[in-house]
């Protein structure tokens, strides 16, 4: 499958984001200054992602109209959790609820590795921020909860 950077062209951006992941780097954008965590000794990798700078800072600033397919989706889908989860806390625990439950939050989480493998560029919260305590938060947003002081 070729990569494709949002624009119907291949591009090595995707590839190199791809591949930068995969070996245990994080790349983010901080205004104009790529941010780039990982192994010191995978130069090969941090050469691809110096040559291809501006191009990398473009694609995560910039992420493609694809990625709304994903977003749509993940944004009804919380709701709908929310909506049910309040369900069950009132006593509607039919088994038919607890199953469509636990269906569904498996499959927004699936939506959420997808969009992040598909769409390497994509940085963030593909539902404009879970809020803290929901019955649900993106890999995204999970992370940033880890990182909190434990009251």
């Amino acid at each position: 499958m070729d990569d494709i950077d949002g624009r119907g062209r291949s591009g090595p951006i995707v590839g190199v984001l791809r591949a930068a992941r995969n070996a245990g780097f994080a790349v983010d954008v901080d205004g104009q200054t790529l941010r780039v965590t990982g192994p010191q000794t995978r130069s090969d990798i941090l050469d691809e992602i110096r040559e291809h700078k501006a191009e990398i800072i473009e694609a995560i600033t910039h992420p493609p109209a694809g990625v709304s397919h994903y977003t749509e989706r993940m944004t009804s889908g919380v709701e709908w959790l929310a909506v049910c989860w309040d369900k069950l806390l009132d006593g509607a625990n039919t088994e038919a609820m607890i199953d469509a439950f636990a269906a569904n939050l498996e499959r927004w989480y699936n939506l959420d590795i997808e969009l992040r493998r598909v769409y390497p560029e994509f940085r963030g919260c593909p539902v404009g921020g879970c809020e803290h305590g929901a019955v649900v938060n993106c890999v995204h947003c999970a992370s940033l909860a880890e990182s909190r002081p434990k009251s």
